[in-house]
């Protein structure tokens, strides 16, 4: 806080050493006032009157853009925008620059890059061939007031020449279409009659032909017209037959599917030609047992026999008569069961060889029900096809009804064709009469028809305009003014000399408080100057709080520049700004468009601080500059920050006594003798 207070008393025992020469040197006030004045009347002045240089226009940078698409006259296209254009350049008024659409010339115009662009519209030969009305054929100048107020004056000027010069090109070329044209149009016309002659004879044998054909046409159509008749009616049965055909396919189709819903399966046949395959190998089997058995019945027998024989005892003979009598029909009985045994295995072979092949048929009888089933269309394709077939029999008494048309047509063709040949063989006799009346190229009187000769009309529309003259300069010559008048505060005031008494106080404070009181008088340098527009000019600002921001961010800027310099440079600091006002003015276009300038000017001409005054003064004035101006306005203020840093750390001060602290203007000098009474106060707030 303390060091705070200390800046802030330095800053204040500045301004208030400041201040008491007006009341040491009377004639100051006098001074000041008309350094206050001194914009405002250079401004007036100079607006008022301002010269319009008629200098070199040959490296102004124009737009020329040719859109013009041609169009064809006797047989020969022509592009008059192409001549137009060639003789613009040819001529060397400006330096052309080609452009291949109208809206990015445009907006170079709006971007300061162009001072004006010519338009050639897409229908411009038309119009010059055509004619219509005077004036239909129309050249555009484009050009833009508040960016480049003596580029639109060079615009406004060329337009009335431009319009002129296009009409004699035209003239010119019309008369070279004219010469050139007669005798080839003629040519030409005789060729094409010929070749009309020619083509009509051609017409009359080909109708001819015609005619024949359309009788043989008129014959075929009386046959499609029958055989559609024969057509309908064979459409109507077989739509009959479709519906009495539906019922008994959706009948078969239900019947298919349940036979395959109930159809024994693979697995089923297949155990029951095993069952049948086991059956005869268990028969098999059986017969070999049953063999056995009659072998063993005949052996039993043959025990009896040999037992009767051996023991002849008549009770055992009684008892065994029935054993024996028993073994006996057991033999005859064996004999029979062999005889049906090998029935019933000749019977189960046949049974095994039978099921296997039953059930081989049975199965691929299931796949081929399986395989209907599938094929078979379901009720609703029936239903479908039953309707296409009424919709086919509907169709086919359309198509015989058509055929009936055409067969009536086909008659009235014919009659018209007998006529359109007796019209071919007038026409080619017309044109008989019509090649024999034209004269031969060459011939006395055939001068051809010319173009019409309506005037072209050059039309100049000028964007983002101005109210005057005085809106018009105003950017660049208020902005030239300022400078001078912050100029004029070097000559007023010491900037690199301070009183005694404030000779402790911080440098920065010394550097802000000796700009403290230039600047109040620069910012009233500010008021008046657009007070002087607003009244004298009577310049309309649309945008002031923008105007008037950038007036005071060009008046802190430059003072705080001129400041560097003295702190720097010293004395010679004064005559270096007056040199940088000059190299602004030439380089800001104040006094000639920019392009007229050698190349250094181009290159600095970004970083002066009077360019993006220009371009913010112009946008706060008519809109024009489009949107960079505020990143100018801004290198603007960052350069006067820089350079019053520089003036405060920068240069030696020169501490003088209070008593010699004065103007840097020769003013009344009595205030010399009068001792500074505020100086033991001064110095010790200072401390």
């Amino acid at each position: 806080m303390k060091s705070i207070r200390r800046f802030m008393q330095g800053v204040a025992a500045v301004i208030q050493a400041d201040r008491h020469l007006f009341q040491r040197f009377p004639t100051l006030k006098l001074a000041a006032l008309g350094m206050v004045l001194l914009p405002a009347i250079y401004a007036v002045i100079y607006l008022d009157s301002v010269w319009d240089p008629n200098a070199k226009t040959s490296a102004l940078p124009v737009g020329l853009v040719n859109l013009d698409s041609g169009t064809s006259f006797r047989g020969q296209d022509v592009r008059f925008g192409n001549d137009v254009a060639a003789a613009l350049e040819k001529q060397g008024q400006f330096g052309y620059q080609r452009f291949s659409d109208a809206a990015s010339a445009q907006q170079a115009v709006r971007d300061g890059k162009l001072h004006f662009t010519v338009l050639i519209p897409k229908d411009f030969s038309q119009h010059v061939v055509a004619g219509t009305q005077p004036g239909a054929a129309k050249v555009a100048v484009y050009a833009s007031e508040a960016n480049n107020y003596v580029g639109a004056g060079l615009a406004r000027r060329f337009a009335p020449e431009l319009a002129q010069g296009v009409n004699g090109l035209m003239s010119a070329k019309r008369a070279e279409l004219n010469a050139a044209g007669s005798l080839q149009s003629l040519a030409k016309l005789k060729e094409a009659v010929m070749r009309l002659n020619v083509g009509a004879s051609l017409l009359t044998f080909g109708l001819e032909g015609a005619v024949k054909g359309s009788g043989e046409l008129e014959k075929g159509t009386v046959t499609l017209k029958d055989g559609a008749l024969q057509l309908q009616e064979g459409t109507r049965k077989l739509n009959a037959g479709a519906g009495e055909l539906v019922p008994g396919m959706k009948q078969l189709g239900a019947g298919l599917r349940m036979m395959d819903a109930k159809k024994p399966s693979n697995g089923d046949l297949q155990a029951l030609a095993d069952g049948a395959h086991g059956l005869a190998a268990g028969e098999a089997e059986f017969g070999k047992s049953l063999a056995q058995l009659q072998g063993g019945a005949r052996q039993l027998a043959g025990g009896v026999r040999q037992l009767k024989e051996r023991v002849p005892d008549p009770m055992l003979m009684q008892a065994m008569a029935p054993l024996d009598a028993g073994a006996g029909q057991l033999a005859a009985g064996m004999g029979k069961a062999g005889e049906g045994q090998a029935r019933l295995a000749e019977g189960a072979r046949r049974l095994d060889e039978n099921t296997g092949k039953l059930a081989a048929g049975l199965m691929k009888f299931n796949e081929g029900i399986h395989a209907m089933a599938a094929k078979m269309p379901e009720d609703a394709r029936i239903d479908a096809f039953a309707a296409g077939m009424k919709q086919l029999a509907d169709s086919t008494g359309a198509f015989a009804g058509g055929a009936m048309r055409l067969n009536e047509g086909a008659g009235k063709l014919a009659a018209g064709l007998v006529k359109l040949n007796e019209g071919a063989a007038t026409l080619s006799a017309g044109l008989q009469q019509v090649d024999a009346a034209l004269p031969a190229p060459g011939a006395e009187g055939d001068t051809g028809a010319a173009i019409p000769a309506g005037a072209v009309q050059v039309d100049l529309q000028v964007s983002a305009p101005v109210a005057g003259r005085a809106a018009g300069f105003a950017p660049n010559l208020l902005a030239a003014a300022l400078w001078m008048g912050v100029v004029a505060m070097a000559f007023l005031f010491h900037f690199n000399r301070l009183p005694a008494s404030v000779q402790q106080a911080p440098g920065l404070s010394k550097a802000l408080g000796k700009l403290a009181v230039p600047g109040v008088l620069v910012l009233m340098q500010v008021i008046v100057a657009v007070l002087a527009l607003v009244l004298l000019l009577e310049v309309r600002i649309p945008d002031m709080p923008g105007f008037g921001a950038t007036l005071a961010a060009a008046a802190f800027a430059y003072l705080a520049l001129l400041f560097a310099l003295v702190r720097v440079f010293g004395a010679a600091g004064k005559g270096a700004a007056i040199l940088l006002l000059l190299a602004q003015l030439t380089s800001a276009g104040a006094l000639m468009p920019l392009e007229l300038t050698t190349g250094v000017y181009h290159a600095v001409q970004p970083y002066l601080p009077m360019t993006g005054v220009v371009q913010a003064l112009r946008a706060s004035l008519s809109g024009a500059a489009g949107g960079a101006w505020p990143n100018a306005l801004g290198l603007l203020l960052l350069e006067g920050a820089i350079a019053f840093l520089i003036a405060a750390f920068a240069g030696k001060w020169k501490i003088v006594r209070a008593e010699d602290y004065r103007p840097a203007l020769d003013v009344d000098m009595a205030g010399r003798a009068g001792a500074f009474p505020q100086a033991g106060a001064l110095a010790a707030t200072a401390k």
